[in-house]
Parts: structure tokens; sequence; C-alpha cells
């Protein structure tokens, strides 16, 4: 019995290798290599609907490195988002604001918030604006430093219908891509606190309102 348990898992051991093998043989001739192209860098819209902003759609633009801006307005107020494609670099917030906006880190004040069924993100403010920024997650929630990146990839970003179209070469192991959001709102340097804690609530609102605009698009993409 015990020789008959050894040979059963040496030949399923066997077939699962075997299988390894095919998958890697059509991935590496048979199967087009994925394309490098940022996934949703050609479905930009000119603006995405904001309850109660009116939309720009005139100062839409692409900016350097592939970031996207969009502009709404409210009562005289200015909302700018600034929006962008990252696959792999999406889970420390604060080296992308350093990287792609020239924010030291040393300078800036980081409040971390948190939201049921959305995730983290920061407000913080940075030469008389009001900003909020986080990583909308294909996968799982949204993120702002590299650990709730990487919980997030290896709770949500892999399933056993991924490892097959990674085999296949379709697809990553796990899902890593997110959408950078930076949200921002000018404010006085004289601000008091209880007019911050207003503009950073505007603000929440339409984080919100934005990620419920993307989150089911990308999560299509998965």
């Amino acid at each position: 019995m015990a020789k008959t348990s050894r040979e059963t898992a040496r030949i399923g051991i066997l077939a699962v290798l075997l299988i390894g093998v095919i998958g890697t043989i059509v991935r590496a001739f048979l199967v087009a290599p994925t394309s490098n192209t940022p996934f949703i860098e050609a479905t930009f819209p000119e603006s995405v609907p904001l309850e109660g902003w009116n939309p720009v759609p005139e100062k839409f633009q692409k900016l350097k490195r592939d970031n996207y801006l969009y502009q709404y307005t409210k009562n005289g107020t200015i909302l700018e988002i600034i929006a962008s494609d990252r696959r792999y670099d999406g889970g420390n917030v604060s080296r992308l604001l350093f990287k792609e906006m020239s924010m030291p880190p040393a300078t800036i004040s980081m409040n971390i918030r948190q939201k049921d069924s959305i995730g983290n993100y920061w407000v913080f403010t940075y030469e008389n604006k009001a900003y909020l920024t986080a990583c909308i997650n294909r996968a799982g929630e949204t993120t702002m430093s590299d650990q709730q990146y990487t919980q997030n990839k290896y709770k949500y970003g892999w399933s056993v219908g991924r490892t097959f179209w990674w085999i296949m070469g379709q697809k990553d192991f796990f899902e890593t891509a997110c959408l950078w959001s930076l949200l921002s709102i000018p404010v006085t340097s004289d601000l008091d606190k209880n007019s911050l804690d207003s503009t950073y609530k505007t603000l929440e609102n339409a984080w919100f309102e934005w990620y419920r605009w993307w989150k089911p698009r990308l999560e299509k993409l998965t």
C-alpha cells in the first residue's frame, strides 16, 4: 500500500511537471508576448464624472511620464487630479510624490486615513495646496505604502485562473497594477484647522466618486 501511494505521488508530480513544460513551450513559441503598453493608456477619458463637480475637458492633458491631468470646478473651487498607470512601482506613494511631483518626503506631513470597502489614503498640504493620494489597485483595496501594497498583492492579486494565464504568458503571476491618483485643491497659507478639515472633506468626497468610477473598470482588467 505504501509503495502504491508513493507511485501515485510520483505520477502526480510528473503530471504537474509535464503540464508546466507544455505550458512553457506554448508560451515560448505559440503565444505572442504581452505588451508593455500601460494597460489604460489608450482609454483615459477626457473627463470622469464626479457628482457636484463640473469637468473642464479642455484642461485634460497628458503630462510627462504618462501622467494625466484632469480639472474640475465647483462654486469657484478648482479641483485637479493627476492619474497614472503604475505597473510595478505603485507601492510607495511617498516615493511617487518625489519622483513624479518633486515633493521631498521630509517636507510632507502625511495624515493616514482609511475608508471601509475602499482602503487607505493620505491627505496632506504642500505649497498652498491640500492633497489626497493613494493607489487604486486593480485587485483589492487602495494602498499608499510598500507594506500595504505587498499585503494587498498577496491577499487579492493571485488566483488559480491567473496562474493558468501566467503559464500561457498572458499575465503576471500576481496582479501588481494600480492607478495612482493625486487630488488637489488650492488653499491659503493661513488656513485654520476647521477650514483645512473642510477642504480635506471635499477632497475625500471627490476621491470616493473617483474611486467608484474607476474601480469596476480596473477590476475587469485583472
